[in-house]
């Protein structure tokens, strides 16, 4: 583990030295999302419930397919009758059976919603999987940025470090000030060392997650563009919330028990009926080969005296339908103040984004005059050092805002189950 983060490293100092080697793979999101798409197992085995929902809906003619059964005997005496002849007797018979009750078209209902289900879980899980790795991906980008940052912070006070150097066996500086600017340049490269070894450690995650080999290089292409959304809660609420997964899936369980609900009924209490035939035939006695069918109807009455178990097993199935009507409630209720809450946070980030550009902007400025003012001796060292800090935490404090502020959008498109350019767009 330690050689593969030290190899992650050395490869991230290789990039950001401007030399890049050739085997470096190159990763865009596209291509972290298709890479964890193929190497997700929780995926694959929401492709197998699939397949097997699919497999039931396909063949719904199993819920008609009649119980067939055949047998065979042999019966040997073993004080055989003397007409007998002491021969074996064989024997063969077969069969067939056939039941209806009202509750088979609920079953089949159920059958039905079970595949649509399993596809809606399917694309559910296929999509955080998405949303999952395109946080990451953004996650790492930044912290790329982050590192240019520092590593900006670092080259300027190394030059600093050189001129101040000079000035210093000049006679020109002092002793005190050349020791602050030597303190201030490994100060910065321990910073950039600090952030090279957290990026590695988050890097070297994420390519496992995607079936990277460890220590393999992995350049990622990309860059975090943020703009404005222009965000209606109200209207995303009234437009989207029917489709929210959350809210999808209790409607769909709440369907699911109103369906069982309704086959355990008639199942329990209307009238059934079986339609049977069967054949059997004789070795030994060939005119005593026998076919019959019948046909029979079943009136249950358990189930409709209070207290009895099929009557408590009709009720149980109501309750559990009433209480899935109050989830249904609950958890609409639970999503508006979740979308609510996103879109207030959504627009909060906004502001601080502005505000961290003007700090970014206003930042620039006081460091270049700090910086003019100590070459020419009217501005401490000091001062010019907390301008170029003040520098380095507003830019890296942008970067964080427009990170939350992106991965906050992404989260409430996942939330109300759109793509990120549906938020700001009305019909």
């Amino acid at each position: 583990m330690k050689r593969a983060r030290y190899v992650i490293m050395l490869m991230i100092l290789t990039t950001y030295s401007g030399v890049r080697a050739e085997e470096m793979t190159t990763l865009t999101l596209a291509d972290a999302v298709r890479r964890a798409e193929e190497w997700s197992l929780s995926l694959k085995k929401n492709a197998v419930d699939l397949n097997t929902a699919r497999t039931a809906n396909q063949n719904i003619w199993a819920e008609f397919f009649p119980s067939i059964s055949a047998g065979a005997g042999l019966r040997h005496s073993i004080i055989p009758p003397s007409s007998a002849g002491g021969a074996p007797n064989i024997s063969l018979s077969a069969g067939l059976s056939l039941q209806l009750n009202a509750g088979l078209p609920a079953a089949i209902k159920l059958i039905r919603l079970a595949y649509e289900t399993a596809m809606f879980d399917y694309e559910q899980s296929r999509q955080q999987l998405e949303l999952a790795v395109t946080k990451q991906f953004y996650t790492i980008i930044t912290e790329q940025h982050n590192l240019s940052i520092l590593k900006e912070k670092q080259a300027q006070t190394s030059r600093q470090l050189q001129r101040d150097r000079a000035r210093f066996e000049n006679g020109l500086l002092s002793e005190l000030n050349y020791h602050l600017s030597r303190l201030s340049n490994e100060s910065a490269k321990l910073d950039m060392n600090r952030a090279l070894s957290n990026w590695a450690e988050t890097t070297e995650q994420f390519q496992s997650t995607l079936g990277f080999e460890s220590g393999e290089q992995i350049h990622f292409e990309g860059a975090l563009a943020v703009e404005r959304v222009e965000i209606d809660g109200e209207y995303l609420i009234a437009r989207y919330l029917p489709v929210r997964p959350d809210i999808v899936n209790a409607r769909r369980n709440l369907e699911r028990l109103r369906l069982t609900e309704s086959r355990q009924s008639l199942s329990s209490r209307a009238p059934s009926l079986s339609l049977s035939t069967s054949w059997s035939a004789s070795a030994l006695a060939p005119s005593s080969d026998s076919l019959s069918a019948g046909v029979s109807v079943n009136i249950p009455v358990e189930a409709w005296l209070p207290g009895t178990k099929s009557w408590q097993t009709v009720r149980s199935a109501r309750a559990n339908t009433e209480k899935a009507e109050l989830d249904l409630e609950e958890a609409m209720r639970s999503a508006k103040m979740s979308v609510r809450s996103l879109c207030a946070n959504i627009n909060n980030s906004w502001n601080s984004i502005e505000t961290g550009r003007l700090r970014v902007e206003i930042a620039e400025s006081a460091y270049a005059m700090a910086e003019r003012g100590f070459s020419q001796g009217t501005v401490e060292f000091l001062e010019m050092e907390t301008a170029r800090n003040s520098l380095s935490e507003a830019r890296l404090q942008l970067l964080r805002e427009e990170l939350s502020y992106k991965l906050m959008t992404l989260d409430l498109a996942a939330a109300l189950n759109i793509a990120a350019d549906k938020l700001s767009a009305k019909d």
